[in-house]
């Protein structure tokens, strides 16, 4: 029997046969968060006592750990699971056993070790992509003891500089929209940083699209002004005035230019028969690299096969636990039916949206239209999909759920074939909706 210890987005227990997310008090989650996180270290009875109930009288503080620690052997080891399988005490101190519990930030911290250790570009990616999607939140959120504090900067700061290193790999795979998408990952964690910022703006100015890169500029302008009451240094304003992305003529003159991705080239010959501004329409659908997964071809198939006409359904949501690997299912299912939608699909990395107009937003970005004042994002958004087979894919819904089903119901009852899928660790109550559980 083997436990998985989760601790990074809160604190849970998984076992063969269920996971267990409350505790007897929070002083005892806070102690098992700490066993976990120093899983190979032996701890001294007197300083796990001290360290937790420093302001208790000797008897009593080793009286409330004696009862934190029967309490988690008792959820550990129930009737029938040997004494010391998982928690193991001595004269000299309490540990867990790492032979039969892991946790996910060591996983996370060995995927960053094998990635370290990698030559190759694309197999470093995979290392580096498969340690990001163990991160899947804070350390102990719920835990404010210094100890917590310190090391969660700690991880901070090593997830950071693991998504730096995918940036510079996606930039020499010349995968930009992947470098894009990454180096906003970034800006999102530490937005008061310019430097992250410009990184962003840059890698859109190399991919072409001034227009987004513009529109990110001046969102990141005003949020500067609002959000810490100053302006952005002019060092900063001035390597973007030098890419030239801020003067209308120019910008205008290069957002004409002709678009390479040949399914959005039927995109645009779509709009023009329906006499729709070709101007609505600019390069941004999302790609996808060739990175592996394994272990998953029967999900895959399963995934692809729902879009046959015989098996179609609209709506399928991929739920389970962090870490389990939605989104790289989904990723990978959407790369090979990538023929199919001719190119029509978009990937909304909801992280960071807060809104609903912010999640129409982001999709009408990620399907390649430009914002039109005549008509609303959504609008936009229907008549695209009315017109063009689409795959439409919200990654972590669970962070705003109320607004993705509340976009989704619009969409499906706008035009009944488009395609869309949702990773999230809860299904979205849809009547549509098809749940599947990824194990």
């Amino acid at each position: 029997m083997f436990v998985r210890i989760q601790l990074l987005g809160g604190l849970s227990v998984h076992f063969n046969n269920g996971t267990v997310k409350s505790f007897r008090t929070r002083k005892t989650a806070n102690l098992l968060g700490y066993l976990a996180y120093h899983l190979t270290q032996e701890h001294p009875r007197q300083r796990l006592a001290e360290f937790f109930w420093p302001g208790d009288e000797f008897d009593a503080s080793n009286e409330n750990l004696n009862q934190s620690l029967y309490s988690i052997r008792k959820l550990l080891e129930p009737d029938g699971i040997p004494e010391g399988r998982f928690l193991q005490k001595s004269h000299r101190g309490v540990n867990l056993n790492p032979q039969a519990v892991m946790t996910d930030v060591i996983l996370f911290r060995k995927s960053l070790e094998n990635a370290w250790r990698q030559e190759d570009n694309q197999i470093r990616l995979d290392a580096y992509l498969q340690a990001l999607e163990l991160y899947t939140g804070e350390l102990l959120p719920s835990c404010d003891d210094d100890w917590a504090e310190h090391e969660r900067a700690l991880l901070q700061r090593e997830r950071r500089s693991a998504i730096e290193e995918v940036v510079k790999i996606y930039i020499k795979l010349r995968n930009l929209d992947m470098a894009a998408e990454s180096a906003r990952k970034i800006a999102i964690l530490e937005p008061d940083r310019e430097e992250w910022h410009w990184q962003v703006i840059n890698i859109y100015a190399k991919m072409g699209r001034y227009d987004t890169a513009k529109l990110y500029f001046e969102s990141v302008r005003k949020r500067f002004q609002r959000n810490y009451g100053r302006p952005l240094s002019p060092g900063f304003k001035n390597r973007v005035q030098e890419l030239g992305i801020l003067g209308s003529v120019q910008n205008s003159a290069r957002s004409r230019a002709p678009v390479s991705n040949p399914g959005l080239r039927r995109v645009n010959a779509s709009f023009e028969k329906r006499k729709v501004p070709k101007a609505l329409i600019r390069p941004g659908l999302y790609t996808w690299s060739a990175t592996s997964i394994y272990g998953r071809e029967n999900d895959i198939v399963w995934l692809m096969d729902t879009v046959n006409e015989s098996k179609k359904r609209r709506l399928i949501s991929i739920t389970g636990f962090g870490g389990v690997g939605k989104t790289r299912l989904a990723s990978e299912a959407a790369h090979r039916l990538g023929k199919i939608f001719t190119g029509n699909i978009a990937f909304v990395q909801l992280g960071g949206i807060h809104s609903y107009e912010d999640l129409v937003g982001a999709l009408l970005n990620s399907l390649g239209l430009r914002s039109d004042i005549r008509r609303s994002a959504l609008d936009q958004i229907i008549e695209l999909v009315q017109i063009n087979r689409t795959l439409i894919i919200f990654d972590g819904a669970e962070l705003i759920i109320e607004d993705v089903r509340g976009l989704i119901s619009s969409l499906i009852g706008a035009h009944p074939q488009i395609t869309i899928w949702v990773t999230t660790r809860i299904p979205l109550l849809l009547a549509s909706e098809k749940v599947y559980q990824l194990q």
